[in-house]
């Protein structure tokens, strides 16, 4: 007779293609002149990356798409895990959002979204211009056998006008952009109650 097994820990990567060539590259042109109006970055920003909190009214398409994508999490999730579905069951959904245009030779620290329920971003350029990178949490404290499943961290090479959705307690970081052109995404924190 086989064993039993339930889930301990999960997380997952959502993605998905959003938006075409001629949304996407209308939002870039957004981003650039945003840029131009308000050259000072934000604070928390990493070296070499502009980011700001400006609003896109014209991208409404990339927001329900957004909207779609935390609808179809939600029903994952609160059928694998039970204490999460009594938590959210208002689903009651708040975004913030940033821009970031990171120009080559610029990085993303390690981080994590430890006050939202779900990370996502847009990715409006960002072929050729650094992996996102998962480590696995207990790697991060060097307190591991490393002869064990799932120890491993993953790496996502993300697509132009890709959208990408984790759970925001997933610490992450992206490489450094090793080409010639910038990598230009909208960052989202999403928090449901």
């Amino acid at each position: 007779m086989a064993a039993n097994r339930t889930d301990l820990f999960m997380s997952h990567l959502s993605y998905k293609e959003v938006g075409t060539v001629d949304q996407r590259e209308h939002l870039k042109n957004l981003m650039d002149s945003a840029r131009a109006e308000l050259p000072d970055s934000i604070r928390n920003s990493n070296v070499g990356c502009w980011r700001n909190e400006v609003q896109y009214p014209d991208a409404e398409w990339l927001i329900k798409g957004l909207h779609e994508m935390i609808e179809e999490a939600l029903e994952f999730y609160t059928e694998a895990d039970p204490v999460f579905a009594r938590a959210i069951q208002h689903r009651k959904i708040s975004l913030q959002s940033w821009s970031n245009i990171n120009e080559p030779g610029s990085f993303n620290a390690l981080h994590s979204h430890p006050e939202s329920t779900f990370a996502c971003v847009y990715y409006v350029q960002a072929e050729g211009t650094g992996a996102l990178k998962f480590p696995n949490p207990v790697n991060l404290l060097n307190n591991y056998y490393t002869v064990s499943p799932y120890m491993r961290g993953v790496t996502f090479e993300p697509k132009d006008g890709e959208l990408v959705l984790f759970p925001g307690w997933l610490p992450h970081e992206v490489g450094i952009n090793t080409s010639d052109k910038p990598r230009m995404n909208i960052a989202f924190q999403v928090t449901v109650s």
